[in-house]
Protein backbone atom coordinates (compact mmCIF):
# COMPACT_ATOMS: atom_id res chain seq x y z
CA UNK A 1 0.00 0.00 0.00
CA UNK A 2 1.32 3.66 -1.13
CA UNK A 3 0.84 6.12 1.33
CA UNK A 4 1.06 10.13 1.25
CA UNK A 5 3.67 11.86 3.08
CA UNK A 6 1.48 13.45 5.49
CA UNK A 7 0.26 10.42 6.49
CA UNK A 8 0.34 9.58 10.35
CA UNK A 9 1.59 6.14 9.30
CA UNK A 10 4.87 7.84 7.09
CA UNK A 11 6.68 7.55 10.67
CA UNK A 12 5.68 3.57 10.53
CA UNK A 13 7.29 3.55 7.04
CA UNK A 14 10.39 4.89 8.19
CA UNK A 15 11.00 2.34 10.82
CA UNK A 16 10.17 -0.73 8.54
CA UNK A 17 13.04 0.85 6.30
CA UNK A 18 15.66 1.43 9.57
CA UNK A 19 14.28 -2.39 10.66
CA UNK A 20 15.04 -3.42 6.74
CA UNK A 21 18.63 -2.62 6.70
CA UNK A 22 19.70 -3.78 10.09
CA UNK A 23 18.02 -6.99 9.47
CA UNK A 24 20.14 -7.78 6.27
CA UNK A 25 23.06 -7.00 8.56
CA UNK A 26 21.91 -9.05 11.39
CA UNK A 27 21.35 -11.71 8.72
CA UNK A 28 24.85 -11.64 7.76
CA UNK A 29 25.80 -12.36 11.15
CA UNK A 30 23.01 -15.29 11.86
CA UNK A 31 24.24 -16.91 8.58
CA UNK A 32 28.34 -16.98 10.23
CA UNK A 33 27.66 -18.08 13.53
CA UNK A 34 25.26 -21.24 11.71
CA UNK A 35 28.79 -21.27 9.87
CA UNK A 36 30.75 -21.72 12.64
CA UNK A 37 28.67 -23.92 14.60
CA UNK A 38 28.03 -26.66 11.55
CA UNK A 39 32.14 -26.46 11.42
CA UNK A 40 31.69 -25.52 7.34
CA UNK A 41 33.75 -22.44 8.08
CA UNK A 42 37.47 -22.30 9.64
CA UNK A 43 36.85 -20.65 13.36
CA UNK A 44 38.89 -17.74 13.77
CA UNK A 45 38.16 -16.85 10.38
CA UNK A 46 34.40 -17.45 11.13
CA UNK A 47 35.27 -15.83 14.61
CA UNK A 48 36.95 -12.57 12.77
CA UNK A 49 34.16 -12.49 10.30
CA UNK A 50 31.46 -12.64 12.82
CA UNK A 51 32.94 -9.59 14.58
CA UNK A 52 33.20 -7.72 11.90
CA UNK A 53 29.71 -7.81 10.88
CA UNK A 54 29.06 -6.99 14.51
CA UNK A 55 30.62 -3.53 14.20
CA UNK A 56 28.68 -2.86 10.99
CA UNK A 57 25.57 -3.77 12.59
CA UNK A 58 26.85 -1.64 15.17
CA UNK A 59 27.65 0.98 13.22
CA UNK A 60 24.58 1.35 11.34
CA UNK A 61 22.26 1.25 14.28
CA UNK A 62 24.62 4.21 15.79
CA UNK A 63 24.11 6.09 12.56
CA UNK A 64 20.35 5.98 12.57
CA UNK A 65 20.50 6.96 16.38
CA UNK A 66 22.35 10.26 15.22
CA UNK A 67 20.47 10.70 12.54
CA UNK A 68 17.40 11.10 14.54
CA UNK A 69 18.44 13.62 16.49
CA UNK A 70 17.73 17.35 15.94
CA UNK A 71 20.66 18.63 17.93
CA UNK A 72 23.83 17.79 19.39
CA UNK A 73 24.96 14.35 17.92
CA UNK A 74 26.17 11.65 20.22
CA UNK A 75 28.87 10.66 17.37
CA UNK A 76 29.94 11.93 14.03
CA UNK A 77 28.05 11.07 11.24
CA UNK A 78 30.48 11.93 8.28
CA UNK A 79 33.04 9.21 10.83
CA UNK A 80 30.57 6.98 10.59
CA UNK A 81 29.99 7.19 6.43
CA UNK A 82 33.91 6.75 6.23
CA UNK A 83 33.54 3.65 8.50
CA UNK A 84 30.99 2.29 6.63
CA UNK A 85 33.06 2.60 2.86
CA UNK A 86 36.10 0.82 4.64
CA UNK A 87 37.68 -1.96 3.27
CA UNK A 88 35.07 -1.79 0.15
CA UNK A 89 35.02 -0.37 -3.30
CA UNK A 90 33.51 3.16 -2.19
CA UNK A 91 35.59 6.05 -1.30
CA UNK A 92 33.92 8.97 0.46
CA UNK A 93 35.94 12.10 0.59
CA UNK A 94 34.67 15.24 2.75
CA UNK A 95 36.43 18.50 2.46
CA UNK A 96 33.91 20.42 4.13
CA UNK A 97 33.97 21.04 7.66
CA UNK A 98 33.09 18.15 9.34
CA UNK A 99 33.15 18.94 13.45
CA UNK A 100 30.42 17.51 15.42
CA UNK A 101 29.26 20.43 17.40
CA UNK A 102 25.30 21.56 17.89
CA UNK A 103 25.57 24.75 15.04
CA UNK A 104 26.80 22.24 12.33
CA UNK A 105 24.49 19.33 13.13
CA UNK A 106 21.18 21.10 10.84
CA UNK A 107 23.72 20.07 7.96
CA UNK A 108 25.54 17.15 9.10
CA UNK A 109 21.85 15.24 9.12
CA UNK A 110 21.03 16.56 5.87
CA UNK A 111 24.32 15.75 4.23
CA UNK A 112 24.50 12.95 5.84
CA UNK A 113 21.07 10.91 5.02
CA UNK A 114 21.61 11.52 1.17
CA UNK A 115 25.20 10.19 1.35
CA UNK A 116 23.93 7.00 3.36
CA UNK A 117 21.45 5.99 0.14
CA UNK A 118 24.09 7.12 -2.47
CA UNK A 119 26.70 4.92 -0.10
CA UNK A 120 24.06 1.93 0.87
CA UNK A 121 23.37 1.75 -3.20
CA UNK A 122 27.39 1.80 -3.75
CA UNK A 123 28.01 -0.52 -1.66
CA UNK A 124 25.21 -3.29 -2.62
CA UNK A 125 26.18 -3.26 -5.60
CA UNK A 126 29.89 -3.56 -5.46
CA UNK A 127 30.48 -0.27 -7.99
CA UNK A 128 33.77 1.33 -7.81
CA UNK A 129 32.45 4.79 -6.85
CA UNK A 130 34.75 7.61 -5.94
CA UNK A 131 32.52 10.54 -3.64
CA UNK A 132 33.50 14.17 -3.01
CA UNK A 133 31.88 16.74 -0.91
CA UNK A 134 32.60 20.26 -0.88
CA UNK A 135 31.37 23.55 0.06
CA UNK A 136 31.40 25.94 -1.70
CA UNK A 137 33.95 29.50 -0.74
CA UNK A 138 31.21 31.12 0.77
CA UNK A 139 29.69 28.88 2.54
CA UNK A 140 26.42 28.71 0.77
CA UNK A 141 26.33 25.42 -0.72
CA UNK A 142 27.10 21.74 -0.69
CA UNK A 143 27.99 19.26 -3.63
CA UNK A 144 28.53 15.85 -3.56
CA UNK A 145 29.97 14.57 -6.74
CA UNK A 146 29.54 10.89 -7.74
CA UNK A 147 31.98 10.44 -10.68
CA UNK A 148 31.91 7.87 -13.72
CA UNK A 149 27.86 8.14 -12.70
CA UNK A 150 24.90 9.28 -14.64
CA UNK A 151 21.81 10.61 -12.90
CA UNK A 152 19.70 7.86 -14.10
CA UNK A 153 22.25 5.51 -12.33
CA UNK A 154 21.22 7.02 -9.12
CA UNK A 155 18.31 5.32 -6.67
CA UNK A 156 15.09 6.20 -7.01
CA UNK A 157 14.96 7.85 -3.31
CA UNK A 158 17.58 10.71 -4.29
CA UNK A 159 15.17 11.65 -6.85
CA UNK A 160 12.35 12.17 -4.11
CA UNK A 161 14.34 13.97 -2.28
CA UNK A 162 15.18 17.03 -4.80
CA UNK A 163 11.94 16.60 -6.36
CA UNK A 164 9.53 19.57 -5.59
CA UNK A 165 5.69 17.83 -5.68
CA UNK A 166 4.94 15.65 -3.24
CA UNK A 167 6.33 12.28 -3.31
CA UNK A 168 3.59 9.56 -1.98
CA UNK A 169 6.07 7.94 0.91
CA UNK A 170 6.13 3.85 0.42
CA UNK A 171 8.49 1.62 3.09
CA UNK A 172 11.19 1.85 -0.05
CA UNK A 173 11.42 5.53 0.34
CA UNK A 174 10.77 6.23 3.86
CA UNK A 175 14.17 7.14 4.80
CA UNK A 176 14.64 9.29 2.02
CA UNK A 177 11.38 11.43 2.60
CA UNK A 178 12.52 11.33 6.25
CA UNK A 179 15.85 13.43 5.22
CA UNK A 180 13.02 15.43 2.58
CA UNK A 181 11.31 16.64 5.84
CA UNK A 182 14.62 17.43 7.71
CA UNK A 183 15.82 19.57 4.85
CA UNK A 184 12.56 21.33 4.80
CA UNK A 185 12.81 21.93 8.55
CA UNK A 186 15.87 23.70 8.10
CA UNK A 187 15.58 25.42 4.57
CA UNK A 188 17.37 22.70 2.32
CA UNK A 189 16.91 22.40 -1.32
CA UNK A 190 18.66 19.62 -3.34
CA UNK A 191 19.30 19.69 -7.23
CA UNK A 192 20.61 16.94 -9.48
CA UNK A 193 23.31 18.25 -12.43
CA UNK A 194 24.40 15.92 -15.03
CA UNK A 195 27.64 17.61 -15.53
CA UNK A 196 31.13 16.53 -18.15
CA UNK A 197 33.55 17.47 -16.01
CA UNK A 198 33.35 16.85 -12.26
CA UNK A 199 35.87 18.79 -9.95
CA UNK A 200 38.41 19.06 -13.09
CA UNK A 201 38.82 15.37 -13.15
CA UNK A 202 38.51 13.78 -17.14
CA UNK A 203 35.68 11.76 -15.86
CA UNK A 204 31.57 12.46 -16.30
CA UNK A 205 28.99 12.48 -13.34
CA UNK A 206 26.80 13.97 -11.56
CA UNK A 207 26.55 16.14 -8.67
CA UNK A 208 24.06 17.01 -6.26
CA UNK A 209 23.75 20.56 -4.80
CA UNK A 210 22.72 21.18 -1.35
CA UNK A 211 21.52 24.91 -0.72
CA UNK A 212 20.13 26.57 2.50
CA UNK A 213 17.63 28.83 1.36
CA UNK A 214 17.79 32.26 2.60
Amino acid sequence: MVHNLTNTNADGLLVARICHDLKNCLSVITFLKEDIADGTVDIQTGLSNLLESIDKLSLRLSFFQNLAVDGAHIGNLYEMLQQMCKGSNVKLIFDINTRNDEQNCDEQNVVCGILYLVVVDSLRSGKVQTIIVEEDANMESVSISLFNTKADDLPQEINDIAEMEEVQANVVNALALYVRRIMKRHGYHANIFEVNNCNELEESGVKIILKKLS
